[in-house]
C-alpha cells in the first residue's frame, strides 16, 4: 500500500515538474540541500577537475559497438582527455574523469564482483585520475568506506516535457554560470557530461560505445581487451527488450530529442564513432580519433 502511494506521488511530482521551469528550480534546490545535509560531505565543484585539460574529450559508454573497434584504438588518444561511465573502466585506457552512480540490489552485487576490483587496481596504478560520484544515495556510504578517493558531486535532473522550456532552462543554468560546476541531466549521464564538457571549454567531443539501441553491453561479447567476459546483470526478460533503458516512455523529453536540443545549444562539435547509434542522425560520424 505504501509503495503504491509512493509510486503515485512520484508520478504526480514528475508530471508537475515536466510542465514548469520554476518547479524544476525549486526541486533542484531541495535536492541540493538534501544531499548537502544528509551526505555530510562537501560537494565537489566539478569545474575544479579540469584545471589542466586538452581541447578534445572522448566519452566512453558501454555499448557493444566497442567490440568492433580496432585493437589499437585506445593507443590513439594522445589528443584527448577521456571520460568514462561504469564498466568502461574495464577497458585499457587512461581515464581522466570516471563517472559513477551507486546502483541498488542485484546490480550493486554485480558491480562489487566484476567492477570494483578493477576500480581498486586503476586507482592504485593511477590509470584513473578523478573518480566522481554523480549522485549521493543510500548506498553511497558503503562506496566511500570502500573507496574514499571518490569525489562527491551532484546531478540535477531536468524534468521538462517541452523543447522550448528545455532551451529556456539551459539558458538559465548558463546565466547563473552553473553548467561547469554541477551536472544537469535529461534522461542520461551522456547529456550531463556533454553539457558540462562544453561549459569547461572543450572544442570537440567524440562519443564511443554510445549505442542506445539495445540492452546489450560490450563486456558480454568477445573482444580483444577483457580476459574474461562479464555476464549481463539483467534478467532474460529485461534483456529481451530490444531497446536501451533511456528509451522508455515517460512524461519527459526523450533522450534523442534532448541531445538534439543540446547539440543546438552548445558550442563544442560532437562526433559519434558508431554510425548505427540511435544518435547517428544528430552527430557526424568519426571512425578514428
Amino acid at each position: 500500500m505504501l509503495k503504491h502511494i509512493f509510486r503515485q506521488s512520484n508520478l504526480y511530482l514528475h508530471k508537475a515538474l515536466s510542465r514548469s521551469i520554476a518547479l524544476n528550480l525549486f526541486y533542484m534546490l531541495y535536492r541540493y540541500l538534501k544531499v548537502l545535509l544528509l551526505g555530510k560531505r562537501n560537494l565537489l565543484s566539478a569545474q575544479q577537475l579540469a584545471v589542466h585539460r586538452k581541447s578534445k574529450l572522448l566519452i566512453i559508454g558501454g555499448g557493444p559497438s566497442i567490440n568492433k573497434l580496432d585493437k589499437d584504438f585506445f593507443n590513439k588518444l594522445q589528443d584527448y582527455d577521456v571520460a568514462a561511465f561504469s564498466y568502461a573502466a574495464l577497458l585499457p585506457v587512461k581515464i581522466k574523469y570516471y563517472f559513477y552512480e551507486v546502483p541498488q540490489g542485484q546490480l550493486l552485487n554485480h558491480h562489487q564482483r566484476y567492477l570494483y576490483p578493477t576500480l581498486k587496481h586503476k586507482h592504485e596504478s593511477k590509470e584513473i585520475e578523478h573518480f566522481i560520484l554523480k549522485n549521493h544515495n543510500s548506498n553511497a556510504k558503503g562506496l566511500f568506506n570502500r573507496f574514499p578517493f571518490f569525489k562527491p558531486s551532484i546531478t540535477f535532473p531536468i524534468h521538462i516535457s517541452s523543447v522550448d522550456r528545455l532551451f529556456r532552462m539551459l539558458k538559465l543554468v548558463d546565466f547563473f554560470k552553473l553548467s561547469a560546476k554541477y551536472f544537469f541531466q535529461v534522461r542520461a549521464s551522456l547529456f550531463s557530461v556533454c553539457y558540462w564538457a562544453d561549459a569547461l571549454g572543450y572544442k570537440e567531443i567524440l562519443l564511443v560505445g554510445i549505442d542506445l539501441n539495445s540492452s546489450k553491453y560490450f563486456y558480454e561479447g568477445p573482444n580483444p581487451w577483457l580476459v574474461e567476459q562479464v555476464p549481463n546483470p539483467f534478467s532474460e526478460d529485461e534483456q529481451a527488450v530490444d531497446a536501451h533503458p533511456t528509451s522508455e516512455n515517460t512524461d519527459g523529453i526523450k533522450l534523442h530529442t534532448a541531445m538534439e536540443v543540446l547539440n543546438e545549444h552548445i558550442s563544442a562539435k560532437v562526433y559519434i564513432n558508431n554510425p548505427r547509434s540511435a544518435l547517428a542522425d544528430i552527430f557526424e560520424h568519426k571512425a578514428e580519433p
